[in-house]
């Protein structure tokens, strides 16, 4: 950057302000969280299905052991 002082703070002032635009805006942090957001309800569904199938699993083991201990 040519000039003066005053150009060069301006200058600078410019390139902090694009800066903050591009990276730190509102729209750019709101697209994030709820791109988490997704992300998180994503695998939270996953791994209830996953929970629902193991308790199904083990209440089947559970069922045929206790019938056999019921019948003795």
């Amino acid at each position: 950057v040519q000039g003066g002082p005053a150009e060069i703070i301006v200058a600078v002032s410019k390139a902090g302000l694009q800066r903050i635009n591009e990276c730190y805006a509102w729209k750019i942090y709101a697209n994030k969280v709820l791109n988490m957001g997704s992300i998180y309800g994503f695998w939270r569904k996953l791994n209830k299905e996953q929970k629902l199938a193991k308790e199904r699993y083990i209440q089947m083991f559970y069922k045929l052991q206790f019938r056999n201990l019921v019948s003795l």
